[in-house]
């Protein structure tokens, strides 16, 4: 295969396309539409470029190019990883810009936003113009829905937090180093990404965005998660991979509709054996951390499909288990959980003894009840 139709763009819930050993010497910019998309194999074409509005897809896990004479910056982005590669195709995406004209990327965005204004759009892409403050006129956009600002220079964004129908923001790779408390004001807000900013601490007020349903934060400077991360109780995704979070507050099990949770790339040492309440969990990532154990609890939650643990120092047995697949480990989780339960050993026993000897009263007095003299009786 040579080309790939464009109309290709249009399956919305596409997950994965494999399109690895073929003769493409491009891809369309639609697929930067498929929201959806977490698997994309283009290995062993003859692709110099990809699109890049690849780096808009929020959900992509795996992008392979192996095997395609790629020009040499997206080459070099590539083996450094996904993180960088998305990185790569936001600047890309903000080539309109030219760094030389003072203001350009503000007039860009002023002039966006008078066109959504015009139009009545509830959606507005900011993204990549390396802007440094979203234009205040910005807040006059009370229908906005949907607003992309990645690959900019974003220290802060409070104009962003009196747009009340607010549903999906999208804030990454910006240099935020802190969020608003003004953030627990967009109560519909329901898909957040904050990844690759350099964000310290995250205000007890997110715990307000109870219709939240995508949460990432990874790439940023993280040490700990709030408590009230457990009030997200629409949570679906929620990403705090790539940081220096020493401690999981067990309010984590509290997000009952969770479905997959990354927390590879942390310093972790434990995890709080309430994550096995969450019965909806499909995917867990904890690969390099600190972790000597992992709650055996686990292994009852009924839809988890994927569970990652490399690099830890881990017990030799789990980690033999592990080696050996999913479903041997799941084996193994399972055997210590019997092994664990505790036995209840009951016998019966019978006094004998002459009459007046005082075995009712022994028997009283093995059971608690108060001593109270008894009449004679006749033994055993």
């Amino acid at each position: 295969m040579r080309v790939v139709c464009a109309q290709l763009g249009a399956l919305a819930n596409l997950k994965r396309l494999d399109l690895d050993n073929n003769k493409l010497t491009a891809v369309p910019s639609s697929l930067g539409r498929l929201e959806q998309l977490e698997v994309i194999w283009l290995d062993h074409n003859n692709l110099k470029s990809i699109p890049s509005e690849f780096g808009r897809l929020r959900h992509l896990r795996i992008l392979g190019l192996n095997g395609n004479p790629l020009q040499r910056n997206l080459a070099s982005a590539y083996s450094l990883g996904l993180n960088a590669l998305i990185a790569h195709l936001n600047s890309q995406r903000s080539s309109t810009v030219n760094d030389t004209t003072p203001g350009r990327g503000n007039r860009l965005a002023k002039v966006r936003i008078q066109q959504a204004m015009e139009s009545g759009s509830n959606s507005l892409d900011l993204s990549g113009l390396r802007i440094r403050k979203l234009p205040r006129e910005i807040s006059q956009l009370r229908r906005l829905r949907t607003l992309h600002a990645s690959g900019n220079r974003l220290t802060d964004f409070i104009e962003v937090c009196d747009l009340p129908l607010l549903e999906t923001l999208d804030l990454s790779f910006n240099n935020l180093t802190s969020l608003p408390p003004e953030i627990g004001r967009l109560r519909n807000l329901k898909h957040l990404w904050l990844n690759n900013n350099n964000i310290l601490q995250i205000p007890p007020e997110v715990g307000s965005l109870v219709h939240l349903r995508t949460l990432w934060l990874s790439s940023n400077g993280l040490t700990q998660v709030p408590t009230q991360i457990g009030n997200l109780a629409d949570l679906e995704s929620l990403d705090l991979s790539k940081m220096s979070i020493s401690y999981l507050p067990s309010e984590i099990g509290d997000l009952k509709r969770l479905q997959r949770l990354d927390l590879d790339g942390n310093s972790l040492t434990s995890i709080p054996r309430e994550i096995s309440k969450l019965t909806n969990l499909r995917i867990l990532f904890l690969d390099y951390n600190s972790l000597s154990s992992i709650p055996v609890e686990l292994s009852s939650i009924p839809t988890l499909r994927t569970l990652s643990i490399n690099g830890n120092p881990l017990p030799v047995a789990l980690r033999a288990a592990y080696s050996q697949g999913y479903d041997v480990m799941l084996t193994y989780m399972r055997s210590l959980v019997a092994e664990s339960t505790d036995e209840v050993y009951e016998t019966k026993v019978v006094l004998l003894g002459e009459g007046r000897a005082g075995k009712t009263c022994l028997v009283d007095s093995l059971i608690g009840r108060p001593f109270v003299r008894q009449p004679a009786t006749h033994g055993a």
